[in-house]
């Protein structure tokens, strides 16, 4: 067994115990998402993905172990932790990385954080409850005996403190789920679902910032990615048919003050109501090796959709 598997089998084990006042639902509901979160996102934050995986693991074995531990849990389980590990050899100073991740994972002890593994078990941490919102109603209204208000505004409270901790990158990881929730719990919930296609964009634009590829988001019949193909299919078809109108450039008009896109150069063709281009990806340029090149695209003059779709329906024959 790898040290992961070993601390996975252990952590699990404690958890099944009688002595675990938490009960399985700790393992269940808490540890074992946040072990695959901090699995997941590693690469996210540039942490070692061992390191957060074996923290995870590890980051609320002392209150599992001792409800009396809960209040320190950070403290008395980084130090069982160090000794859990260096019982099974394992480095000296990866114990360490490991011991400041679960010294520092707390969202209500807030402490700087110097090493993106800490970072990232922190947000992973946070996250997981994102993730398991069933797990709080069912502790707010079966253990704390709340009504149904209180017992979502209690969780939808819990919810937004464990946002406003998180990293601008944990924050980002968990926006859709953040306001999905709101929706769900805010007793004016409803309200906010008019707005839900604003979330998903904002979501996107969230994405598209942090370098994730949202071409995989589908609408049930096709993606995103299928529809930017069929785009410039239908686009480049436009080009070939039409050679004698047709350019393309790896500039634009304004290249100083106006660059190409990394890995893009421009295409278009002139209409007899004006210029309808868009941008292509490097991999189309020999496809297009008949069309001819211009050393610098015609300038871009602000036509929209609708006006795009003039110019391009008036170079069809007319009847």
């Amino acid at each position: 067994m790898t040290i992961e598997e070993k601390m996975y089998a252990e952590v699990k084990h404690r958890c099944e115990l009688p002595t675990n006042t938490y009960g399985i639902g700790a393992w269940d509901h808490h540890i074992k998402i946040v072990y695959e979160l901090a699995k997941k996102y590693a690469s996210e934050y540039g942490a070692d993905p061992e390191i957060v995986a074996i923290a995870a693991l590890l980051h609320d074995i002392a209150s599992v172990t001792d409800a009396r531990y809960t209040e320190y849990h950070h403290i008395i389980g980084a130090d069982m932790a160090t000794k859990l590990l260096t019982s099974e050899g394992y480095p000296a100073d990866e114990i360490k990385l490991v011991e400041r991740c679960i010294l520092n994972h707390r969202g209500s002890v807030l402490v700087e954080k110097s090493t993106p593994e800490e970072v990232c078990l922190a947000d992973s941490d946070a996250m997981a409850h994102f993730y398991s919102v069933p797990s709080l109603l069912s502790m707010v209204y079966r253990e704390k005996g709340m009504s149904i208000d209180e017992g979502s505004d209690f969780v939808l409270q819990k919810l937004g403190r464990s946002f406003e901790k998180m990293s601008d990158k944990g924050k980002q990881l968990v926006f859709l789920q953040y306001e999905v929730a709101k929706m769900l719990l805010a007793r004016n919930g409803w309200e906010r679902t008019p707005s839900s296609i604003e979330t998903i964009n904002v979501q996107i634009r969230e994405l598209k910032t942090s370098g994730v590829s949202v071409n995989g988001i589908s609408d049930i019949y096709h993606t995103l990615g299928d529809y930017k193909d069929m785009r410039n299919s239908w686009f480049i078809a436009a080009l070939k048919a039409n050679l004698s109108r047709s350019w393309k450039s790896k500039k634009h008009f304004d290249e100083e003050n106006d660059p190409m896109f990394n890995g893009d150069f421009v295409a278009g063709i002139y209409t007899p109501e004006g210029v309808v281009a868009q941008h292509l990806k490097m991999k189309f340029w020999e496809d297009l090796a008949d069309v001819r090149t211009l050393d610098r695209a015609p300038a871009y003059d602000g036509y929209g959709k609708e006006e795009a779709m003039r110019r391009i329906f008036s170079i069809l024959p007319k009847k």
